[in-house]
């Protein structure tokens, strides 16, 4: 694990801080729960369940959108569905951000190691899949991380952190309450 991994909660308190247009597509488990707690109603469409959706649901959403698309994906995730990477890369959406929160293992299922858990190995193969703006960012750049992330373009941060430890919410979350929200945010029609 890197010396300076990022810190979650500072993350999204500094992307809620920017008051950009913006809307988060969120991978399962406590980062999910963090973000919605975080985040106002609305802004959030957790996918609970969906490891390796994150990406092409993004890339639905910024294609029929004006607001700057955020998909906080992890690396199990993200390894789970390599697929969407190059097409996303291919499409290549102006108003999309992926942030991939690196902590070298698949964490919702028990934090077996990745393939690529101790190699930069996320970022070589968002390069390899046509990323042309890629940043790895730590805890010592995450802000200036964040600023260059939500100007325009598709762009990618891969954020090297440590497994999240964040407590399910104690009331009842249902899926399609968070799409409803977030659709009349969006002012999409589901």
């Amino acid at each position: 694990m890197t010396q300076n991994p990022i810190d979650i909660k500072h993350l999204f308190t500094k992307l809620n801080a920017e008051n950009a247009e913006m809307q988060l597509v969120c991978h399962l488990g406590p980062t999910a729960f963090l973000a919605m707690d975080v985040f106002p109603e609305g802004m959030v469409l957790p996918l609970y369940g969906s490891m390796g959706m994150v990406l092409p649901v993004s890339l639905g959403l910024a294609m029929g959108s004006n607001s700057k698309i955020i998909a906080i994906e992890g690396d199990g995730g993200l390894l789970m569905n390599l697929g969407a990477v190059a097409t996303v890369a291919s499409i290549s959406p102006s108003n999309m951000l992926c942030i991939i929160l690196d902590n070298g293992g698949y964490n919702t299922t028990g934090g077996q190691p990745t393939a690529f858990s101790a190699t930069q190995g996320i970022s070589n193969i968002l390069s390899a899949a046509g990323f042309q703006n890629l940043m790895t960012a730590s805890q010592d750049n995450i802000d200036d991380a964040i600023t260059w992330g939500l100007k325009p373009g598709l762009r990618a941060i891969v954020c090297k952190t440590a497994p999240l430890i964040y407590p399910f919410r104690d009331r009842r979350v249902y899926p399609a309450d968070s799409v409803v929200a977030f659709s009349r945010r969006q002012h999409l029609r589901f």
